[in-house]
């Protein structure tokens, strides 16, 4: 079960350091030279040597943050049962007054992590609760004291949605009803008008989800952006620790992600020069280091 979202801790939850993750292309060598008495082989037969790739390393601060309290995370007030999530009238919620309360909260937290760092680019899942939570956090223009500028962009992205399928929360709108509602936004090209993905009698497997994370985190790679905010949903983000870094989940794996948790790490890149794919591009290493859950 979710904690009581009208309860909060203060209390500091430990660090949780990993390294590397996973990678798409892994093409390591390993460069083996022998020496004869005190000189190398390398360096008496030079035309022998081993060449390793040259590499070279793209390091991004990402902010990963669980949307506030919306209205399907709400249990009922007589019997404590959470809302039944087949229910039509749950597509796509808003934020209830102590989400929105709980993001502005998150928003602090990453400002005063940052110190006078700004936020370069900030990516939110669709659903409305996230774009929500990405506005009231990060208020455009640097409002409130907010750790972004003008040169900040707000990018929605199919990719960090919550696993989709039977759960009419996590239907989303159609983007031509969305970019009024958001126009500070940028939705992505590949996204359909309308909700191809999520289907009523099929949920998104763990697999998907995960595939999904991979592809949207080689996407992030290629963006030039240093300073990143990440706003999406318990089980994009849990998804993510598990499969990249569990050690954040705590030493058992079993720590859930509540709402407006925020998740500060270092996603490195590193480009390997000399390999390329299939398809002749350069060959990219993705990682995920120093997870840290940040608290109040």
């Amino acid at each position: 079960k979710r904690k009581n979202p009208q309860s909060t801790s203060k209390t500091a939850h430990p660090t949780a350091q990993c390294a590397v993750l996973r990678s798409a292309s892994r093409m390591d060598k390993e460069a083996k030279t022998t020496t004869t008495g005190k000189q190398s082989q390398r360096k008496d037969r030079p035309h022998n040597a081993i060449s390793l790739p040259r590499r070279r390393e793209k390091r991004k601060i990402i902010y990963m943050i669980r949307h506030g309290v919306a209205v399907h995370n709400v249990p009922d007030a007589t019997t404590g049962e959470p809302p039944n999530q087949s229910d039509v009238r749950l597509t796509d919620p808003s934020l209830v007054p102590y989400g929105e309360r709980q993001v502005q909260m998150a928003g602090y937290i990453v400002r005063r992590d940052l110190k006078e760092r700004a936020i370069e680019l900030v990516v939110s899942s669709p659903l409305t609760r996230c774009l929500q939570t990405s506005l009231l956090a990060f208020p455009p223009g640097g409002q409130n004291s907010s750790p972004v500028d003008e040169n900040t962009t707000y990018y929605c992205h199919e990719g960090v949605r919550e696993a989709y399928g039977i759960h009419y929360p996590d239907k989303r709108r159609s983007v031509s009803s969305l970019r009024p509602l958001f126009p500070t936004f940028k939705f992505d090209s590949a996204m359909s008008d309308n909700d191809e993905c999520w289907k009523p009698d099929k949920r998104e497997s763990w697999s998907d989800v995960i595939e999904r994370v991979d592809n949207f985190f080689h996407w992030l790679s290629t963006r030039p952006e240093k300073v990143v905010v990440i706003v999406s949903h318990g089980v994009w983000i849990e998804t993510v620790l598990r499969w990249f870094c569990p050690l954040a989940l705590g030493s058992d794996g079993r720590r859930r992600v509540y709402n407006a948790d925020v998740y500060r790490g270092e996603f490195v890149t590193s480009l390997e020069a000399d390999q390329t794919d299939m398809h002749g591009a350069t060959r990219r290493t993705i990682q995920l280091q120093n997870v840290t859950l940040l608290k109040e």
